[in-house]
């Protein structure tokens, strides 16, 4: 069963009823493909998957259950916990020697420096690590076999001084801090495998940087933007990032209040494959979205915390012919004005925490594809004029006996609910 979507309709988590996972559990034990470890017994030690609530983590690690033959570990629970002060996290690696997949995220470690015996699992292709680092060691290269390294961490940076250009299967490189790339040698090979880069800080994105990471599908930067774009709109950054062919999602999000980034550079500086964009403390003018609408494939639009700052936005007509999904969260916006006609696929409108914004645009009325309006902390009168769109609609189809390409009117979801 479906439990969240992405915000383009795609599938992001399921779950299935408890009866059948109980089944399911059972049945993968009993063929020897998963078992869940249990503090009260000891785990066989020739299971090849394991599994640890996050709840019971610590006392998983106290008992020094045998794991040699594990190839993956898991432990996810609701809710993050932290590890016992009283363990070190190498206790937590020294019984994996054959581990492939190793996801313990949802467990924060308490150390501020990565576990040493962490870089001896040489055979692993996945990491999913919570701590307090501040650097990730030259040592983590040795872990060539590495694939997706995603680390979490309280530290506003994290400094990669690992050779990531020498891990040649690396694909995903992903963290929760804004991280500083090492420099690229001039020996350094190209990385055919990288794939998702985020995110990174602004500085580290050079010229050597883009040429080696040339397949690169997914992008984030955040730090001081203000050091990517001149004023007219100049930026050296997106002169190789237009070079980057493969590229179909980017986010910049600014974490500097007293840095801006002054414009946008024009449509043809853009990846030419971008489908996804996100912009989040950017604080542009909305005169700026007259060049995100002319981005050819634009699928979904991201506006967070202040992307756009301004009393008024009118559209401009012919743009967005292939935007599907647009997000505008934390504005100042009061006014906006557009047709129907320029949002010609528009699926979703997602509104969150705009609190001077009077209305949606009333034109929205004759959108055909549009499916879904979400109203988050909106004002009353945003409210308003959703349901009065519907409702139009809902005439509307009454009169045409359904002979209309719009055989359902838009749904309106409002959160918190209105009682």
């Amino acid at each position: 069963m479906v439990e969240q979507r992405t915000l383009s309709g795609r599938i992001k988590t399921c779950h299935i009823q408890d009866m059948l996972r109980d089944f399911c559990k059972n049945i993968a034990k009993a063929e020897g493909l998963f078992q869940e470890t249990q503090v009260r017994t000891s785990s066989s030690s020739s299971a090849r998957r394991l599994f640890c609530n996050n709840s019971q983590f610590s006392q998983y690690v106290r008992k020094k259950q045998p794991a040699e033959k594990a190839r993956s570990f898991l432990s996810f629970g609701r809710d993050e916990i932290k590890l016992d002060p009283n363990l070190s996290p190498d206790d937590v690696f020294k019984h994996f020697k054959l581990l492939r997949v190793l996801d313990i995220l949802s467990v924060k470690l308490l150390t501020v420096h990565l576990p040493k015996k962490l870089s001896n699992l040489v055979l692993l292709k996945f990491i999913a690590i919570n701590c307090e680092v501040e650097i990730l060691p030259k040592i983590m290269s040795s872990l060539l076999n590495l694939q997706t390294l995603i680390v979490h961490t309280v530290s506003p940076t994290l400094d990669i001084q690992a050779d990531i250009w020498a891990m040649t299967k690396l694909r995903h490189l992903i963290t929760n801090s804004s991280m500083s790339l090492p420099r690229c040698e001039e020996q350094s090979t190209i990385c055919e495998n990288l794939q998702t880069l985020s995110v990174v800080s602004p500085e580290s994105l050079t010229d050597e940087v883009l040429k080696r990471a040339t397949n690169l599908k997914k992008l984030g930067i955040s730090g001081n933007l203000g050091t990517l774009m001149k004023a007219k709109g100049e930026s050296n950054l997106f002169d190789h990032l237009c070079e980057l062919n493969f590229l179909e999602r980017l986010k910049l999000c600014s974490n500097d209040v007293n840095s801006k980034l002054l414009a946008l550079p024009q449509p043809h500086k853009f990846p030419k494959r971008l489908t996804k964009l996100s912009l989040q403390n950017t604080s542009l003018g909305w005169d700026q979205m007259s060049i995100l609408g002319k981005l050819q494939y634009l699928e979904v639009l991201k506006l967070k915390d202040y992307a756009f700052t301004g009393d008024d936005w009118q559209t401009e007509e012919g743009g967005f012919r292939s935007l599907k999904v647009l997000f505008i969260g934390a504005t100042d916006l009061k006014c906006w004005e557009a047709q129907a006609t320029d949002f010609p696929e528009l699926r979703r409108l997602i509104l969150r925490q705009c609190k001077q914004l009077q209305r949606i645009p009333p034109d929205f009325v004759d959108m055909k594809k549009l499916e879904d309006i979400h109203l988050e902390h909106t004002t009353g009168s945003v409210i308003s004029s959703a349901r009065r769109i519907r409702q139009l609609q809902i005439d509307m189809l009454q009169r045409q006996n359904l002979n209309d390409k719009k055989t359902t009117p838009t749904r309106i979801n409002v959160y918190p609910p209105e009682y």
